[in-house]
């Protein structure tokens, strides 16, 4: 399999692993063609990840020998945890390589690492964005995606995400956000970059992407039959794809060129279906991008900022199909589609912005949180409605975890009493936002 800027990565899913064997050993060949030389760097030229089957992911280390133009590259680990099932992700860091013969096998050999993975792998609740699963579906599936940073190319975590199999649409997407992230600015790609993600196969996410996603940029999409859901009959026009996580949280820096860490804000996992949206005055912002705003402009700090974006969907009744132009359904690919009826954005971060500390080192004084909840418009007739101001939809994170159904808990590593409460005073900018409407 070739590896190209259209196609960095290659993911095997759902690897059965037998749970009286603990100890693995990788391989592949690998031909690596950087700056017009064949060269291969542990850390540069290949990253390795393996995951929980779920949200957690470990990047592993590996070696490689050398037989004339190909290498052979292993990593011995070992698995520790209940589970029986793993996912292999090999991502290029360049824009040029190749990989075959990628095997998987039980080894004696010594692991040069253990990946500790107790029960299921989303209860390990090792960031303070992921959220703890109270009540488990056999639909959702766990999602983490990594990518490098525009200017000094650092590795990081992206995003994680709990999907919805059977409604073909996200649960929830969990962010850190920092300066690091923003080493793109907020620049877009010159034609946004829709494409599915390489981590679900089309049966289970929504096809609201060209059939030709990985020619971008293209010369025209307007006659793709790939790329939206339907409208409900009550709409004048189809659906919105709405970010979860803004692309501007995620800044490609050149528009002309794909940067990962922007790219995948595209995939379905971070879009649902949008039509409400809320305003506060006539030709106004929509409260959801009023928030989106503060975000970059007044809460980003010295110290990470924690963001978990959901949708709720309160009954199913909101039904709609995905690949389709207009009216005009895709045969063999159309599919039913949940749109979901409300969506929420919760936030974390210390009150300082500046303590160095990780959120489980810090007291209830020195850490704040507050939620967000937009139904959407209940009629879905395309038209702008001048609603109510923005402070009739802030909640407390526990408030928000009750209006979910008790399903997960967020912020699990959060001191006591942090959800409980918020104040609007503490967030800046947005004291002024709901006096003004």
């Amino acid at each position: 399999m070739s590896l190209n800027k259209n196609t960095s990565l290659l993911s095997v899913q759902n690897v059965r692993i037998p749970l009286d064997k603990r100890n693995y050993k990788l391989a592949f060949g690998l031909n690596s063609y950087v700056n017009g030389s064949n060269e291969v760097k542990e850390g540069e030229t290949v990253h390795i990840f393996v995951a929980g089957g779920t949200s957690r992911e470990f990047e592993i280390p590996w070696k490689a020998k050398q037989y004339q133009k190909w290498f052979y590259v292993t990593s011995d680990f070992a698995v520790g945890g209940d589970i029986q099932y793993i996912n292999v992700t090999v991502k290029s860091a360049f824009g040029n390589a190749k990989i075959d013969d990628l095997t998987l096998v039980v080894t004696s050999d010594a692991p040069s690492v253990t990946l500790d993975f107790t029960e299921k792998e989303h209860e390990q609740y090792w960031l303070p964005e992921i959220p703890e699963v109270i009540k488990d579906s056999q639909d959702y599936k766990y999602i983490s995606h990594s990518a490098t940073t525009y200017r000094t190319k650092q590795l990081v975590r992206n995003y994680s995400a709990c999907y919805n199999t059977r409604y073909h649409n996200p649960m929830w997407v969990a962010y850190p956000c920092h300066e690091i992230y923003w080493e793109g600015g907020y620049k877009r790609p010159v034609k946004d970059p829709w494409r599915p993600d390489p981590k679900m196969s089309e049966s289970e996410q929504s096809i609201i992407y060209p059939s030709n996603w990985d020619s971008w940029p293209w010369d025209s999409e307007t006659a793709d039959n790939y790329q939206y859901w339907c409208s409900l009959p009550t709409m004048s026009k189809y659906f919105t794809r709405g970010h979860l996580m803004r692309s501007a949280e995620r800044g490609c820096g050149d528009e002309n060129t794909l940067l990962d860490l922007n790219t995948q804000t595209f995939y379905p996992t971070n879009i649902a279906p949008e039509a409400y949206m809320y305003v506060a005055n006539a030709g106004g912002k929509t409260h959801w991008e009023e928030v989106e705003l503060l975000l970059p402009n007044k809460w980003r700090c010295s110290d990470t900022l924690f963001v978990v974006a959901g949708c709720h969907y309160g009954d199913e009744s909101l039904i709609v199909y995905d690949a389709t132009s207009g009216s005009n359904k895709t045969d063999g690919k159309s599919k039913q589609c949940l749109v979901p009826t409300a969506r929420y954005k919760i936030i974390m971060r210390t009150k300082a912005g500046n303590t160095k500390k990780k959120i489980n080192e810090c007291t209830a004084d020195e850490v704040m949180a507050i939620g967000f909840w937009f139904p959407q418009n209940p009629n879905f007739d395309g038209k702008t409605y001048v609603i109510r101001p923005l402070s009739e939809f802030i909640y407390s994170v526990s408030e928000i975890e009750k209006m979910t159904g008790g399903t997960f808990n967020f912020f699990p590593s959060a001191p006591e009493g942090v959800k409980d409460s918020y104040n609007i005073a503490d967030w800046p900018g947005l004291s002024d936002l709901c006096e003004n409407q």
